[in-house]
């Protein structure tokens, strides 16, 4: 059950995206919205003196902490402005407001008190970096213990769900959360196994029928072989309409790469989004 959500924003370019997911998914799901936009301390408790190729940690003085601390707290009021304003005639329960703190860390606790956290792929820095994937968000997936969606800039409702699993501990939970998200938005599931083992992946897939079976759900079940970061990914592209894939961040035999080294940052960084991590 998903009774509260967590959108943490940024002003970036995400931000509309993610309060759109929540709002879709809170009617949907009949939840509350917890909005939260973080103002981040280390940006005025101590500056970074750039020469050349080197990063210096200086003490900032009095005048430009209280002036930086202005200066972002003024900045994050008006997005939570912003956000009250969009949401007050959209029928959903909520609450908005800025918190300080580190964003990661402020990230993760809060995460605790909800059901689901959704965050932008990429922050507000976003249009300077070439990097696919946000430092924070990166951070968050392997600390956070709630389910995590990230999203892309645009906002595109998904049509099917699509769950990787491969009967760990992880991807069950991530077959579970796809069964409850499925009934509820009333969209088809395709589970997706990667094994070159075809005992195995015959196996693997059964289970995964007999489990969904009495959710009455519009199944499909299908084997792939080969690398497991290109083939969700090619999951996520190689489909008609968008599709919300759903995956544990721990993985079992090949996917036990997955323990977010390399094929679960791969997924992250070259799925298409929306995606929803487990863990």
């Amino acid at each position: 059950m998903i009774k509260s959500i967590f959108l943490a924003i940024d002003g970036s370019t995400y931000t509309d995206s993610v309060i759109d997911h929540g709002i879709h998914l809170a009617k949907k799901l009949n939840s509350v919205l917890r909005i939260h936009t973080v103002i981040d301390i280390r940006m005025y408790e101590w500056v970074l003196n750039t020469g050349g190729e080197g990063y210096m940690p200086v003490i900032p003085s009095n005048v430009f902490h209280d002036e930086s601390f202005k200066f972002h707290s003024e900045r994050a009021e008006e997005l939570i402005n912003s956000v009250r304003k969009k949401l007050a005639d959209s029928g959903v329960d909520f609450e908005a407001d800025h918190v300080e703190g580190a964003p990661v860390d402020v990230i993760c606790e809060i995460s605790r008190q909800v059901d689901l956290v959704i965050m932008g792929a990429r922050g507000d820095y976003a249009r300077w970096g070439d990097r696919m994937l946000g430092e924070t968000v990166e951070s968050v997936s392997r600390q956070i213990t709630s389910p995590l969606m990230i999203v892309d800039k645009k906002y595109v409702p998904v049509n099917s769900i699509t769950c990787a699993y491969d009967r760990s501990e992880s991807s069950n939970n991530a077959m579970k959360l796809a069964a409850y998200m499925a009934g509820e938005l009333k969209q088809p599931v395709d589970v997706v196994t990667v094994n070159d083992d075809q005992t195995e992946r015959e196996e693997i897939l059964d289970e995964a029928r007999k489990y969904l079976a009495p959710y009455g759900l519009n199944t499909k079940f299908r084997h792939e072989v080969g690398d497991v970061g290109k083939v969700l990914i090619n999951a996520t592209r190689d489909v008609p309409e968008p599709t919300l894939l759903v995956m544990g961040r721990y993985g079992h035999s090949r996917i036990r790469e997955a323990i977010l080294g390399s094929t679960t940052v791969e997924v992250m960084r070259g799925a298409e989004k929306p995606i929803l991590l487990t863990k």
